[in-house]
């Protein structure tokens, strides 16, 4: 599943929006610039140019953008906001033990679609 193509325009307005909100999300989700910009598909130096306006975001970044906050409102739905902000960094019996951002480590959009796909499943049947 992806996101519709966007006009240049779109994205603009879109990749301007997210310049805005995505580092206040990483920093609450804990995550660091190294892994933001993994999570985006991008290297560290791609962030910073595009943190700095001097590109924009293309359609598949965007639909990790739109990944990366499905999944923070999903845990904010279903945790209250300190244990939402920490999940990812907790061990988790659904990823065996392990801590649900060393799934993410590897930056491929298919962990960021199942993350997604698995916390709006809680959602309908939230944690115990």
């Amino acid at each position: 599943m992806t996101i519709p193509a966007l006009t240049d325009e779109q994205r603009l307005e879109m990749s301007s929006s997210i310049r805005r909100i995505l580092p206040k999300i990483a920093n609450a989700l804990q995550l660091d610039e190294p892994m933001t910009a993994r999570l985006l598909g991008l290297t560290c130096a791609d962030y910073q140019a595009w943190i700095s306006g001097i590109w924009e975001l293309a359609d598949e970044h965007i639909e990790r953008v739109s990944l990366i906050l499905g999944i923070y409102k999903a845990l904010h739905e279903l945790l209250p906001k300190s244990s939402a902000n920490r999940w990812l960094h907790r061990p988790n019996t659904t990823y065996r033990g392990a801590k649900p951002i060393e799934h993410l480590k590897a930056g491929r959009l298919e962990d960021l679609w199942a993350m997604r796909r698995y916390l709006e499943a809680e959602l309908q049947t939230p944690f115990s």
